[in-house]
């Protein structure tokens, strides 16, 4: 775990933590800083003046909403450790990172420790990728190699050839990581759809059907079958959310990508989606 991330959980499970413990937890980490000041300042925090330094922050945020926040920018730096084989890794990056964005537009009238729990589960739903790939090398890879792009497939593909999807390794790690309760039932029943799943499991799974609709081409998985998933999985919807979700989810998709370093949308999220 992220030296950084361990720091946060510690601060997140101690009620006396203080804004001051939390800003030398991190202030010395120049992408994290980068990320949170771009938080701060999006429209998303609703803050009418310029956020300046990591301090004015967490006075702006909030010492739990900038601990969770944290928390998901030091973690996601997992998400982009060079893997063995030919697993696109910067493909996962981005799908975490359209997921976790998406999950704020879904979730933007909700109480702040529902959407931040959301957002991380979101954010780190496919961080078991990754952990497969490191700890099984590249026989992973070339095991997964032909359906990475197809998210269906690959769980079913991981539990057959290796005996656990990764959604199940990625729960496992960050309940060992000791992420809250939340986070980890959220990653574990990400790909569920046989009903185990709560309404905010269910924005988390939905999540990640927004960022392959964003994220397919022909050469990877075909829109159309990603549109055949979304008109299966908005049963758990009200009328209409899918079109009111993609009117608003590109300007939060570019805002979102900014608070993490080296993360650009811009080719990958066309307005022509819209």
């Amino acid at each position: 775990m992220p030296a950084v991330a361990a720091n946060i959980l510690r601060l997140l499970n101690d009620p006396m933590a203080t804004p001051e413990e939390l800003l030398k937890a991190f202030q010395h980490d120049e992408a994290i800083c980068k990320g949170l000041l771009a938080a701060a300042n999006s429209s998303l925090y609703g803050n009418p003046k310029r956020v300046n330094s990591p301090r004015d922050a967490v006075s702006h945020l909030g010492l739990r909403s900038t601990m969770s926040l944290v928390l998901a920018l030091a973690i996601a730096g997992t998400m982009k450790i060079e893997c063995p084989g030919p697993l696109d890794r910067e493909y996962f990056w981005k799908r975490a990172v359209i997921a976790a964005a998406s999950s704020l537009v879904m979730l933007e009238k909700e109480e702040p420790h529902t959407r931040e729990s959301v957002f991380i589960a979101a954010l780190l739903q496919d961080i078991g990728v990754i952990v497969l790939a490191l700890v099984l090398g590249k026989g992973y890879s070339l095991r997964i190699e032909e359906v990475q792009y197809n998210h269906r497939a690959l769980s079913i593909v991981e539990q057959e050839r290796i005996g656990m999807p990764h959604s199940e390794m990625g729960a496992w790690l960050l309940e060992e990581w000791r992420l809250p309760e939340a986070v980890v039932r959220g990653v574990r029943h990400s790909h569920d759809d046989d009903g185990r799943r709560d309404t905010r499991q269910a924005h988390i799974a939905f999540s990640g059907l927004m960022a392959d609709y964003y994220m397919a081409t022909d050469t990877r998985q075909s829109r159309v079958v990603i549109e055949t998933e979304i008109i299966r999985a908005l049963s758990e919807f009200t009328p209409g959310y899918f079109d009111n979700l993609l009117q608003k989810n590109y300007a939060t998709l570019t805002k979102v990508a900014a608070w993490f370093d080296n993360c650009n949308l811009a080719k990958t999220c066309s307005t022509d989606l819209i």
